[in-house]
């Protein structure tokens, strides 16, 4: 299941979009995290093609920080547009 946020064709996605397509994978996330509790810090980079790369700030181990990176870049999507890639820096919450 791979979630897709509305866009008209070929315009990159503006922040309200990115920011919804990152919070769908929040139960991932929150998986990822185990019992980690607090603010998680990420940067997101999407691509043309409407894929994403993501850094992932610090987390209790590098397998939680892993899985959260796993999580984003398997499920976050947005329809593939025109233009350079776009970033944004996003926290969860958890």
């Amino acid at each position: 299941l791979q979630p897709l946020i509305a866009t008209r064709a070929g315009s990159p996605p503006n922040e309200a979009q990115m920011r919804r397509a990152l919070d769908s994978v929040i139960p991932a996330v929150r998986t990822c995290a185990g019992d980690f509790h607090g603010e998680l810090d990420v940067t997101v980079s999407f691509a043309p093609d409407g894929t994403t790369r993501a850094r992932i700030g610090r987390l209790p181990t590098r397998e939680a920080r892993y899985c959260v990176q796993g999580a984003i870049h398997e499920r976050v999507r947005v329809p593939a547009f025109t233009g350079r890639a776009t970033q944004i820096r996003h926290v969860y919450r958890l």
